[in-house]
């Protein structure tokens, strides 16, 4: 049998100095990227070039989106959407047919692209980690806040209900990264999970041997950002926080909360608000509310991928 034949591509990302070298090299399922070190007489930018290895076009835009969307996980919002990619460039000149239509941006260099390659690398071994990670990307595509923008000050609920409805869709994407994580909450009528205020054992000792299986810390704690008073979601059901956080203060009410309310809040968030016929509490909710479940389902996708060995 005729071996397939390997291409390579310009991936249009150029690593810093710092981070990479011509030496480094990154394999995935399907490719292998290597660096190579910019021609600093015919590019005003210093570092080293990502140079995808793979049998055609069409997986190297895989293997582009897939670090497109690494890169959103690491920032925790979206810095290229899927379809608006940097230029994927061949470095051979055959019969392959190359279209014009995916290409974006001609270079693009920034911190982390080495670190972004090798969680689309570990990803590529397994299909509910691409699809998680590809997820995740779509819903910061639709809505994400720059962590900088989450800085303690309150930005007051939109007027619009097509910021809402952006904002409703990508709770559902984020919760459906949990999901395909198998780490979502399992109950239903017959099995609350929680019966008079505490937790169902049977509901919870499930969630939590699955948490362990992916070596989740079930004592992590996350950061709850509420501002100003209640929304109306919120006094529909208030999420079961504990210490405040330390900027905490007025109109701030950030607070810390363990991993299993966190994931029982996301739920009841997407399956009561943010999906199927909306109701008018979906008119409060705020950039907060997706923030919330994009840190959860970025805390854990980001801790399966740096501690899970994902070999062939």
């Amino acid at each position: 049998m005729q071996a397939k034949k390997i291409r390579s591509y310009k991936a249009g990302l150029i690593a810093m100095s710092n981070e990479a070298s011509n030496n480094l090299r990154i394999k995935g399922k399907y490719f292998l990227v290597k660096f190579l070190k910019v021609n600093q007489v015919k590019s005003f930018i210093d570092g080293y070039e990502v140079i995808i290895f793979t049998n055609n076009y069409q997986n190297a835009r895989k293997v582009l989106q897939l670090i497109a969307a690494s890169i959103a996980l690491l920032e925790g919002g979206a810095y290229f959407t899927l379809d608006s990619l940097p230029n994927l460039i061949p470095l051979q000149k055959d019969d392959e047919k190359v279209p014009n239509k995916f290409s974006g941006d001609s270079l693009s260099s920034f911190s982390g692209i080495p670190k972004a390659i090798m969680l689309a690398a570990k990803a590529s071994f397994h299909s509910k980690i691409t699809l998680s990670l590809l997820k995740y990307q779509l819903g910061c595509e639709l809505h994400s806040n720059n962590m900088m923008d989450l800085y303690p000050e309150y930005f007051k609920l939109s007027k619009n209900p097509a910021d809402h409805l952006r904002i409703a869709y990508a709770i559902i994407l984020f919760y459906s990264v949990i999901e395909e994580l198998n780490l979502e909450i399992r109950a239903s009528d017959k099995k609350p999970s929680k019966i008079n205020g505490k937790w169902n054992p049977v509901v919870k000792n499930d969630l939590e041997k699955r948490l362990v299986n992916s070596k989740i810390n079930i004592y992590d704690k996350l950061i709850w950002h509420l501002r100003s008073t209640p929304t109306k979601i919120e006094r529909l059901k208030k999420p079961i926080v504990g210490s405040k956080s330390e900027w905490a203060s007025f109109s701030i009410r950030d607070s810390e909360i363990d991993i299993f309310e966190a994931i029982l809040y996301a739920s009841w968030l997407r399956s009561k608000i943010a999906s199927h016929k909306l109701n008018r509490a979906f008119t409060s909710l705020s950039i907060y509310d997706v923030a919330n479940i994009n840190f959860l389902a970025r805390h854990l996708l980001l801790n399966i991928l740096d501690k899970q060995k994902f070999e062939r």
